[in-house]
């Protein structure tokens, strides 16, 4: 079983590429953020707020340990290959990186701070670019998101760039994207 995982900073398309892509394929498709939010019948701002971010990243260690003991219990239908889209912080967190990469091939998926930001801010599921601050006012959301986002994307980076493969999509649409993901692997 084949196993392609697709981490970034938030608004990178992790979540899009990664369903198109898992379609293309004919892959099972695993969004981490929306298997957490299943499991735990909350959505990441509620867990964030009621639980604390350390129980949060404590439940993407989870899922990333089950993935590694038992990648065939998240294949649906009998399919060859997963598509894993992560969350943002999810491979910085304890041994999540290494275990993706014994997983299989990992993508790191970017895009121009700017495209970041516009995409993100009208989001009000992503908690750590969700501060007091950041709600306002409508300059103050998207000047405080930015800030927050360079700095997420800052800390992550050292982790993101370990990756074997990546692509800016920055100026590229979705199938563009998945499209290169399959020109990266099949060349790989």
């Amino acid at each position: 079983m084949q196993v392609v995982s697709l981490i970034g900073p938030p608004g990178s398309g992790k979540s899009t590429v990664g369903k198109l892509l898992a379609d293309k394929l004919s892959w099972a498709f695993l969004d981490s953020d929306e298997y957490i939010q299943e499991a735990e019948s909350l959505t990441i701002a509620q867990i964030f707020k009621l639980k604390g971010e350390p129980a949060f990243r404590q439940m993407e260690i989870d899922l990333v340990t089950a993935l590694k003991d038992s990648p065939q219990s998240f294949l649906k239908n009998k399919k060859s290959g997963l598509l894993f889209a992560t969350g943002g912080g999810l491979p910085c967190q304890a041994n999540n990186f290494a275990i993706l990469q014994e997983l299989g091939e990992i993508v790191y998926l970017t895009a121009d701070l700017d495209i970041l930001v516009t995409r993100v801010k009208t989001k009000s599921d992503r908690p750590l670019l969700n501060s007091k601050q950041n709600q306002a006012t409508a300059t103050g959301t998207e000047n405080e998101t930015r800030l927050l986002l360079a700095n997420l994307i800052k800390q992550r980076e050292h982790v993101y760039g370990r990756s074997r493969y990546k692509i800016d999509t920055s100026a590229l649409n979705p199938e563009q994207v998945c499209n290169g993901i399959i020109e990266l692997l099949n060349s790989g």
